[in-house]
């Protein structure tokens, strides 16, 4: 990292494009550590993950199930975890939120949506399903084998946690001066 610092340093980071996770993750990173990092969009994590390999970028930040084969194959190596949870990215995998920059976090993840208007019983049925779903040892344990993790809790929760992001991500994406056509 001290390289990256470097006025003179030309490190280059992929991402599977512009606004992507990956790209955010990217200049958050750059604004925490202070080094100096030229974005490079590609259409999707395949065309990054190609030229990461190549040696024709420096670093990116990508989700373990896209690069797990290529770690397997030793073409890749995890440098570190984007992650704030201890363990996520392997053992012995240095954690960025936890061990570098407080906080840092750019994980993916999904949820179940509906039309406005569903019915509240409905809601909590689903919501029931879910949080059991991902509580089941087998379910938690293929997630994890492709380095995805359950995210559970309420409704509320989730909202709550959607409306966080939109706040993070929008701050990163001011403060980097990103727009859809760069």
């Amino acid at each position: 990292m001290e390289h990256g610092k470097s006025p003179s340093a030309q490190l280059t980071y992929a991402s599977a494009g512009t606004g992507a996770v990956n790209h955010l993750a990217g200049e958050w990173f750059k604004s925490e550590t202070k080094i100096n990092a030229t974005h490079i969009p590609y259409k999707g994590d395949s065309a990054a993950i190609s030229d990461l390999i190549a040696g024709r970028v420096d670093f990116a930040f990508l989700a373990g199930a896209a690069v797990l084969p290529h770690m397997e194959t030793k073409r890749l190596k995890i440098l570190a975890s984007a992650s704030s949870v201890p363990g996520r990215g392997g053992d012995n995998v240095l954690t960025i939120g936890e061990d570098r920059i407080k906080g840092f976090s750019a994980e993916p993840w999904n949820g179940l949506m509906g039309p406005a208007g569903v019915p509240d019983s409905i809601v909590k049925k689903l919501n029931a399903a879910v949080n059991e779903a991902m509580q089941d040892p087998e379910v938690t344990a293929k997630l994890a084998s492709m380095e995805q993790y359950a995210f559970t809790g309420t409704p509320q929760y989730f909202t709550d946690y959607i409306a966080e992001q939109t706040q993070r991500w929008a701050k990163i994406v001011a403060d980097a001066n990103i727009s859809a056509d760069k």
